[in-house]
């Protein structure tokens, strides 16, 4: 898994807001070297591990680097309307999309693929998620994986995750 250390020194400060949609369609191409930035609590880490549990299922949410920085995750625009909170907790996670733990196995022999989709938000254009398929032939709809794809896809997807800010970069943000 990977610790917490930054990979820049970037700071969090309030900035120009995320792009927003306006009418723009998404782009469903990720390209394999494009990052995909994840909010992450400081209490996500023990001993400087990222907690495999602070992956939720179904559709695990990102936002694509291509129109994102990595500190929107962060903006109230990229949060639904909520403010953060509490101050300093929150840090940002990053990987890249070549990265991602896929496909995951059964035992029985059954294959999960995930793969990022691009889901635009009014206010957070940039909004990816995490989805799930059992056949790729049909990309529009999401398959929920068993708990043990589940549960190893959450193993996988930590230890290829890292600290972009750390969450005691988080200073002031609002």
């Amino acid at each position: 898994m990977k610790s917490e250390q930054s990979n820049s020194s970037e700071t969090i400060s309030p900035s120009t807001p995320p792009i927003h949609q306006n009418g723009k369609l998404p782009v469903d191409l990720f390209q394999s070297e494009e990052l995909l930035y994840r909010r992450y609590l400081s209490e996500h880490f023990t001993d400087g591990k990222i907690l495999p549990a602070s992956f939720r299922f179904p559709k695990q949410s990102f936002n694509r680097s291509l129109f994102s920085k990595p500190e929107d995750v962060l903006h109230v625009h990229c949060c639904n309307g909520v403010v953060l909170a509490p101050e300093g907790g929150w840090g940002v996670l990053e990987c890249r999309v070549s990265a991602l733990p896929s496909p995951v196995n059964t035992i029985d022999g059954r294959s999960y693929v995930f793969f990022p989709k691009h889901i635009p938000e009014p206010t957070c254009y940039a909004h990816s998620e995490l989805w799930c398929r059992k056949n790729l032939s049909d990309a529009s709809e999401y398959d929920d994986p068993p708990t043990s794809v589940k549960e190893t896809f959450r193993i996988k997807l930590a230890r290829v995750m890292s600290v972009r800010i750390p969450a005691a970069a988080n200073q002031g943000t609002k």
